[in-house]
C-alpha cells in the first residue's frame, strides 16, 4: 500500500518515510536509509525525517554520518 501510494505521487515524503520504517524494521537497512535521504530530499523542512535517519545511523554504528544529518538538519 505505500508502495502504491508513492508511485502514485513520489513527491509524498510521509510514504516514503513509512516505506524507510518497514525496511528498518525487517533489517533493511541499505534500502532504509536510501529511503529516508530520498523522503529528505521531498521534504528538506521535515525535522521527523532527519531524526530517524539519525537514529538509523546510530543504530548501525554510524556516528559520523549521524553527525553529517543533524549537521544537514541544522543548515536547513
Amino acid at each position: 500500500m505505500v508502495e502504491h501510494a508513492i508511485s502514485i505521487g513520489p513527491a509524498h515524503a510521509r510514504a516514503i518515510h513509512n516505506l524507510a520504517a518497514v525496511f528498518t524494521k525487517f533489517g533493511q537497512t541499505n534500502d532504509a536509509i536510501a529511503a529516508f535521504r530520498y523522503s529528505i530530499e521531498r521534504a528538506p523542512r521535515d525535522e521527523m525525517l532527519y531524526l530517524n535517519l539519525y537514529r538509523l545511523y546510530i543504530s548501525v554504528g554510524e556516528k559520523q554520518k549521524a553527525r553529517d544529518i543533524m549537521r544537514q538538519l541544522s543548515e536547513t
